[in-house]
């Protein structure tokens, strides 16, 4: 897996997400998968499984470029996010020297220059997975920190009546919703594609930020097609 950021790198993507919260990995792993990424330019993005200043401030400390925080839902919970994964004064985060974010150096005699280059440079990004956090988008898109929004578009459908249903009318107003309040705020949308058609279609509705999908459904579906075009030109001959 490691080294897999070399090969992500080449492919012209901008970056990839380290997933916590629907994955077995530890703390350990997700030290060492950043540890790859740091040989790229890509930037680096954990998705935690849950608002806790603890694990945002560990995955932060291990070298990820920022955080996708599942399921906030209001703007205080978007305002505790940036806290967490910022330095006074903009946030609270704990301090800690001599591991990947400060390239295992000392930084106690530039703690000032150390903190504004963090502050600036973390990616703070809130999932939108539910009704509550639509009604609450214009609010948090308004919290000064937040650099994206990530719609969690599968959760919102079962929060708006059916699960898998991007059809139904709940689902749609709440998609249009968000579009419309990042739009406004003119903060980066985010969402997962499945096909190179879907993700066409949802850069051209306003979407800014597009995960390709996980490295095996890349995989899977890529070796699929490989397979089925090799048969298809054997059955020609």
């Amino acid at each position: 897996m490691v080294g897999m950021w070399p090969v992500l790198a080449s492919t012209g993507i901008d970056f990839a997400v380290v997933d916590m919260e629907h994955s077995a990995f530890s703390y350990r792993d997700v030290g060492t998968l950043l540890a790859g990424a740091r040989s790229t330019e890509l930037i680096a993005l954990v998705r935690v499984p849950e608002l806790n200043r603890n694990v945002i401030g560990r995955v932060l400390d291990l070298g990820a470029d920022g955080v996708i925080v599942p399921h906030i839902s209001n703007a205080e919970e978007a305002a505790n996010l940036v806290s967490y994964a910022r330095y006074h004064p903009l946030g609270r985060r704990n301090v800690a020297f001599g591991c990947p974010l400060d390239g295992y150096g000392n930084a106690v005699d530039g703690l000032e220059e150390f903190s504004q280059t963090a502050n600036s440079n973390i990616v703070c990004i809130p999932m939108i997975e539910s009704l509550e956090g639509v009604s609450a988008v214009r609010e948090i898109c308004g919290i000064s920190g937040v650099d994206g929004i990530w719609l969690g578009f599968a959760d919102l459908s079962q929060s708006a009546g059916k699960l898998g249903d991007y059809e139904q009318d709940t689902f749609i107003e709440g998609e249009r919703r968000v579009l419309q309040a990042c739009k406004e705020f003119d903060v980066p949308l985010g969402v997962v594609a499945t096909s190179v058609h879907e993700a066409t279609r949802q850069i051209e509705r306003g979407y800014r930020m597009i995960a390709l999908g996980t490295e095996t459904s890349i995989l899977q579906q890529e070796v699929a097609n490989r397979v089925a075009q090799i048969t298809a030109e054997l059955t020609d001959t």
